[in-house]
């Protein structure tokens, strides 16, 4: 895959959001607003009451309930895809093939058939395909990645790992779009 050099962009990437409920709401669209060198553009959500709530709630002019509608309306640079895990497939290889750019939350696909489509598609298009791995950007588990690396503890044959997360804290208990 070619290198795509994202970071002297000038302007802000304009981005849309395919599949805006929970995990969009608090997860993507704080990242989105709190950069700089990004700006929400328009979302998507099948079910138009939700959508409508969601609209108002994030003041997005842009709101769609077909998904193909946000990718060939708008004048974006990049899309989120937060859908289904079964329903990943589809709109991001769409996506890439209209040109875009694609943040996609894990898993990539839930068939390896699917990825492989996905991860050709990028390389067809010459855009960025990013999967939502984003431990792999936290401090403790690039410590634990180092020291592992580094012999710490010998040689790792297997890991079980179990995390909790308190949500509703991380939600105050509100209601959400």
């Amino acid at each position: 895959m070619h290198n795509i050099d994202l970071q002297h962009e000038t302007k802000p990437l304009r981005i849309g959001i395919i599949g805006i409920g929970f995990w969009s709401m608090f997860t993507h669209v704080p990242a989105i607003r709190s950069s700089e060198r990004a700006q929400l553009v328009s979302i998507s959500r099948r079910t138009p009451e939700r959508l409508e709530l969601a609209r108002q709630s994030l003041n997005v002019s842009h709101a769609y309930t077909d998904w193909r509608e946000l990718i060939n309306r708008n004048e974006l640079d990049a899309v989120v895809v937060s859908t289904a895990h079964p329903a990943h497939a589809e709109p991001v290889i769409a996506a890439l093939e209209h040109g875009l750019h694609v943040f996609v939350e894990k898993p990539l696909a839930v068939t390896s058939h699917d990825a492989r489509l996905m991860v050709q598609a990028a390389e067809k298009a010459e855009r960025v395909l990013m999967v939502g791995y984003d431990r792999r950007f936290k401090g403790l588990f690039r410590t634990i990645k180092s020291e592992i690396q580094n012999g710490a503890i010998g040689t790792v044959r297997q890991v079980s790992v179990s995390v909790a997360q308190d949500y509703f804290g991380l939600f105050g208990g509100d209601t959400i779009p």
